[in-house]
């Protein structure tokens, strides 16, 4: 008699031939008896598999005999091999496409302030933020953000502006101008 080969089975006695182990299933030695399921985090997806693959980066499988990995959803990510689950992005961080292996930050004068976000929102005008943040950071009155909204510029006018009495930035009249930074 011959012993079945890995990734076949034989479990009981009179036989002519060993089985295929199914998908989602495994054997690593010759004369299995029986096929072992893939453990959560790995799967087989062909038969007569003679070991379970780890689902890459960005995949999971939640569950044992799992015949494929799933893609982590947008907004969230697994980052190692054989995971099981994916986290969501915490606030400041992003996922854009499904399948990602980390969240990336938020870039300045964007913010994100709920977890699983799948994009980060923009700055309303006159705020700023650094990246990764939750929020935006209003700039104080006679400052202004500068041209990525990332810090508000001190004490200063754009070209075209002039600053009032209380420290205020308002556009220059129609029939005037104002080319100077800090008028």
């Amino acid at each position: 008699c011959s012993m079945c080969a890995p990734g076949s089975f034989n479990p009981s006695t009179n036989q002519t031939s060993c089985a295929a182990c199914s998908p989602g299933s495994f054997s690593a030695k010759n004369g299995s008896l029986s096929c072992d399921s893939c453990k959560p985090g790995h799967f087989a997806g062909n038969n007569g598999s003679t070991e379970c693959a780890a689902c890459s980066a960005g995949s999971f499988a939640d569950k044992s005999a799992s015949v494929i990995c799933d893609l982590c959803a947008a907004g969230s990510a697994s980052s190692g091999a054989g995971s099981v689950n994916c986290t969501l992005c915490s606030p400041g961080h992003f996922a854009g496409k499904n399948g990602s292996s980390s969240c990336a930050d938020c870039a300045g004068g964007t913010f994100a302030n709920t977890t699983g976000s799948v994009a980060c929102a923009a700055c309303s005008s006159g705020s700023v933020s650094k990246a990764g943040s939750v929020n935006c950071s209003q700039c104080d009155p006679g400052t202004h953000p500068d041209s990525h909204q990332v810090q508000c510029l001190g004490n200063s006018c754009f070209p075209g502006e002039y600053k009032t009495e209380n420290g205020t930035c308002v556009a220059c009249p129609a029939g005037t101008f104002n080319a100077d930074v800090n008028a």
